[in-house]
């Protein structure tokens, strides 16, 4: 559990060969032409709740964390349109696979 502001959030780790994150990583790798850099978020969420239910989550977003949740709180419109796309070819990929093959 990670504490922030007095609140508990369940902390939560990724199975990086889960169908969906390895699907996640090709489409950022196709809009961006870079890895996706997995790693621990130093940040609280609320996926941790999710995953502590047993669904599968990741924490995935534009920008750089040093600008979120903050009194300056901003993206680079280039990254939220690039972030916009990777997530849009992800959802129609994973959309066209049955539920067995995810």
């Amino acid at each position: 559990m990670i504490e922030d502001r007095g609140e508990v959030f369940p902390s939560f780790s990724i199975d990086e060969n889960h169908r969906g994150v390895l699907g996640l990583k090709e489409a950022h790798q196709s809009v961006f032409s870079s890895d996706a850099r997995v790693a621990m978020s130093s940040s609280v969420n609320d996926g941790g709740w999710l995953a502590e239910y047993g669904i599968p989550t990741v924490c995935y977003g534009p920008g750089k964390l040093k600008h979120a949740h903050t009194v300056d709180e901003h993206v680079e419109i280039k990254q939220l349109i690039l972030y916009t796309k990777s997530v849009l070819q992800f959802m129609l990929n994973w959309c066209n696979h049955t539920k067995e093959e995810q």
